[in-house]
């Protein structure tokens, strides 16, 4: 059974003012009722001004919404681990515990590929994301199913994020639905936006495109699906995580290639 209806499905988007937060709103105002969450209040949709980290009871705010869409986090590999600690898993936890005592019917968590950054210290992810490409053609993608490998606090706090939602779906059969979030950037290209040279997103990237389908997708799932990790890239040649689950289970097929910005 699909979760779409005739009626419009109500979301609120946690982080709403961010970078994500804010092209999801501007793409999505028009097909879904949105109310916002976030520090400060959006100029551009509805939106509720709360600290999500120290606010543990935001059922009241949630009641009647369909999906929750959680993105509230400092949203950087350079955060350090006492804000990670303090602010991300805080905020993560208390908007996922908010939503299953709401009713809600489904978080979509926003992961990080982080959460398995050290794998790109090996053989060939280490050649592909300096551009330094190996000749097979046929590179072994990392799966959902594969060890976690953190490359920092950030990564240890998605890590965290993607558990407490495991958690919220056993315990309260809530359905989480969890996105590994490749390279989003403003240029919405591969560039020099992650302190490199730019080369690794040509592997990464996940076009504004991409992601909005990524995310109507994860919305619109049959509710059976109860818990799920997908990595959120674009079909990019040298992409090297794995998409077939979710396109086996949702349906996302990506249709960018970062080479055409080769």
């Amino acid at each position: 059974m699909s979760m779409s209806h005739k009626k419009k499905l109500k979301l609120i988007i946690t982080g709403c003012n961010g970078l994500i937060g804010s092209i999801l709103s501007e793409n999505l105002k028009n097909k879904y009722e949105i109310l916002g969450i976030d520090l400060k209040q959006s100029t551009k949709i509805p939106s509720v001004s709360i600290n999500t980290a120290s606010n543990k009871d935001m059922e009241k705010i949630f009641e009647g919404y369909d999906v929750v869409i959680d993105l509230a986090a400092h949203a950087s590999t350079n955060t350090p681990w006492e804000k990670v600690y303090a602010n991300n898993i805080q905020s993560t936890y208390n908007v996922i515990k908010s939503a299953s005592e709401s009713g809600i019917k489904r978080v979509i968590f926003a992961s990080s590929n982080h959460v398995t950054g050290m794998y790109e210290n090996d053989y060939p992810y280490k050649n592909i994301v300096s551009g330094n490409y190996p000749k097979e053609s046929k590179i072994p993608y990392i799966t959902t199913k594969m060890p976690n490998r953190p490359d920092s606090p950030y990564g240890i706090g998605k890590s965290t994020g993607e558990s407490i939602g495991k958690y919220f779906s056993e315990k309260f059969n809530t359905s989480i639905i969890c996105i590994r979030i490749g390279t989003v950037n403003l240029e919405n290209k591969p560039v020099d936006s992650e302190g490199t040279t730019g080369i690794r997103s040509f592997a990464t990237l996940l076009t504004h495109n991409d992601l909005i389908q990524l995310i109507e997708k994860s919305i619109n799932a049959s509710s059976d699906l109860k818990y799920e990790i997908f990595y959120g890239v674009s079909n990019n040649k040298w992409r090297f995580w794995d998409i077939k689950d979710s396109e086996t289970k949702i349906g996302y097929i990506p249709n960018d290639n970062a080479e055409k910005w080769r």
